[in-house]
Formats: C-alpha cells, sequence, structure tokens
C-alpha cells in the first residue's frame, strides 16, 4: 500500500487478564517441573553438582520462558484502510502486512460472534471456508467472498472500520 493517509487504523494486543493468568501458570509448571526433578537436592542428597545442574537448568528455563512472554506480550494486530487498500500487520507471527482483496466480495458485514466456538480462539484462526484475524473481543468485520470463503477481522472500533472498508470498496 501507498504512503496515503490513512482512513482507519486499529492496534490491538492480547490483554485479557484470564489469558495472561493461564500463561502465568504455564509459566510457573517449568521451574515446578525442575524442583520436582531435583527434589532429592532438598533431601538428604546435598551433593554440589546437582546443585549446578539444578540451577543451570532453572536459569536456562527462566530465559526461555522470558522470551515466550516477552514474543507474547509484543505481539500486535495492526489494521489499516487506506484509500488503495486494506491490509493487516500481526507482529510477532508475519514479517509483512498482509494485504485483503476486495475484488470478488459479495457482502461485507458488521458481525458479533464468539471467537471460542466459532473460530477456536484468537489469534490467525483457519475454519472451513475462512479465516479470523482477531486479539481481543467478539466484535468484527466480516468480508464474504463470491466463492463462499471469508475473512473475519476482530475489532474494537467496529462501525469505523465497516464504514472505511465500504467507502474505499465502492
Amino acid at each position: 500500500m501507498s504512503q496515503s493517509k490513512a482512513l482507519f487504523h486499529e492496534e490491538q494486543s492480547f490483554r485479557q487478564i484470564w489469558l495472561l493468568l493461564i500463561i502465568a501458570c504455564a509459566l510457573l509448571a517449568g521451574p515446578v517441573g525442575v524442583l520436582i526433578e531435583f527434589r532429592s537436592l532438598f533431601g538428604l542428597d546435598p551433593d554440589p553438582a546437582k546443585w549446578a545442574e539444578f540451577w543451570t537448568k532453572l536459569g536456562i528455563l527462566a530465559c526461555v520462558e522470558g522470551i515466550i512472554l516477552v514474543w507474547f506480550l509484543s505481539m500486535k494486530l495492526t489494521t489499516t484502510v487506506k484509500p488503495d487498500g486494506l491490509s493487516l500487520f500481526y507482529r510477532g507471527l508475519y514479517w509483512k502486512d498482509i494485504p485483503i482483496s476486495l475484488e470478488e466480495v459479495e457482502s461485507i458485514e458488521a458481525k458479533e460472534y464468539s471467537p471460542l466456538f466459532q473460530y477456536g480462539g484468537w489469534g490467525v484462526r483457519y475454519v472451513s471456508k475462512g479465516k479470523a484475524y482477531n486479539v481481543f473481543g467478539n466484535q468484527g468485520v466480516r468480508i464474504n467472498y463470491n466463492n463462499g470463503k471469508h475473512i473475519l477481522i476482530g475489532s474494537q472500533d467496529l462501525k469505523k472500520l465497516l464504514k472505511a472498508i465500504q467507502q474505499i470498496q465502492a
């Protein structure tokens, strides 16, 4: 897309409290597993070599988990509508903009949906005859194509996104 002024621009991040709690629990499971593996360290076996192995494994695990956490928290879905097209950028998953075709569109509609039950969750989701790009909430714009396929773009500003897409599609 060109450098023309955006008709619509939105950035969304994963910030659901319940999701962050699940991630925190998953990240704590690793160190707990290492502690269980080395439970003999806290009993009758004060072998210094085992302590060194314990701290090495725990340190490596903490680094890997830290990288995963930073990666997850930095993921962001950016939706941009400009006069010459619609594009998405999913930082953390893709390296470049994803242009969304507005050719052969049957209809465009604002839609309330169930991310978990209709698309299997949040993120980039593939379902039969469709794809969803979402990170938060249950509202989006669904672009239905003549071939029966669709793309759903999650948004926190549904009306403005729909209006901008309809404006460039006309």
